[in-house]
């Protein structure tokens, strides 16, 4: 597994750690192990005393990452599995730009209302006027209590964690991940119909003796309904594996800090490591149906060119979540070895 520290990354965290103590006053908290999603948690401080009153916050450092015009900086690299994942959190979260160059920090709260659709993701626009400082601990203020719903992250940083009543939601959203495995198994069905399709319209047009418009207008109608039937799917598998990788991070974080069952973790370790083998498996089958669709004569290709879009997406999404899964494994491994309870092996 690749190695996931990155230096401009660091430097954006320790701008923004140097911002939240020096110029909020409040209290900052990276993330050791868990919440690929999530960089730190702030907790708001009055009078020097902690208030219990929490923000999470993913950290962009570096003007690589967004289109920055005169009056708004544009994060445009938000896929649907990150879009489910930010908004199904139910704690406050910002995203904070960070940009080294001209040592400028600036803030948007995630939230519905900030999303902006574009083809194939979605996009934060975030007004140079709001910027991270002194100067929008008003706003953050206000956003501190807008989500009322319990999340163990936050317990656990309170020291509200009751190990023998707490429910916590986690335990049963976990399946979510086996659920999204389905959609897996959906999608190589569709791939598997749709290569077949190709060879079978290959043997029509060199054995037949017939218009090829009739074959042409066939390929073209089941390759619609396979691009419908893949929206469908990947549709429902950004929104289940966000919930699913959520729950496993809390359910890690859970059985590693607060029950110190290494086992529990070491078999969430293992079932995440099976989920990302299967999505780069999954991954390797769309580039060989790319591959056989990109060898089509050029007079046949805008027939599947829905398809081929369709393809893109899907592969964004399932490196998305790919990617995910790995940075989590690699951070737990990372982590593991310089605490205890025992390393992971």
């Amino acid at each position: 597994m690749n190695k996931r520290y990155s230096r401009t990354e660091r430097i954006g965290v320790n701008a923004v750690e140097r911002i939240v103590i020096q110029e909020l006053g409040w209290i900052f908290r990276d993330q050791p192990i868990v919440d690929v999603g999530v960089d730190a948690i702030i907790e708001q401080c009055e009078n020097g005393n902690p208030t219990g009153k929490f923000i999470a916050i993913q950290i962009k450092c570096g003007a690589g990452n967004f289109h920055i015009s005169e009056k708004k900086i544009t994060y445009y690299d938000v896929s649907h599995i990150h879009y489910h994942y930010w908004l199904g959190l139910n704690i406050p979260i910002i995203l904070v730009a960070h940009l080294p160059d001209s040592e400028e920090t600036y803030w948007q709260h995630i939230c519905k209302d900030n999303f902006k659709k574009t083809d194939t993701r979605w996009k934060l626009e975030i007004p140079k006027k709001q910027r991270f400082g002194k100067e929008s601990k008003g706003k953050l203020t206000r956003i501190l209590s807008e989500k009322g719903k319990r999340n163990f992250i936050f317990d656990l940083y309170s020291g509200n964690i009751d190990v023998e009543n707490d429910g916590f939601d986690f335990f049963e959203k976990v399946n979510c991940i086996a659920e999204s495995s389905i959609c897996f198994e959906n999608i190589r069905k569709i791939f598997n119909d749709a290569g077949e399709r190709i060879n079978k319209f290959h043997r029509e047009i060199s054995t037949s003796s017939h218009d090829y418009k009739i074959y042409i207008n066939g390929l073209s109608r089941d390759f619609n309904i396979y691009s419908k039937r893949l929206e469908f799917e990947i549709d429902i598998f950004s929104k289940l594996y966000p919930e699913g990788f959520f729950a496993y991070e809390q359910f890690i974080l859970f059985n590693y800090l607060v029950n110190n069952d290494t086992d529990l973790v070491r078999n969430a370790v293992y079932e995440l490591n099976e989920t990302s083998n299967a999505t780069d498996e999954l991954i390797k089958v769309i580039s060989s149906l790319e591959h056989a669709i990109s060898g089509f004569h050029e007079e046949f290709k805008p027939i599947v060119n829905c398809f081929f879009d369709i393809l893109g997406f899907i592969l964004l999404e399932l490196s998305e979540a790919r990617d995910m899964t790995s940075a989590l494994l690699h951070r737990i491994n990372e982590y593991a070895p310089h605490h205890q309870p025992p390393p992971i092996s």
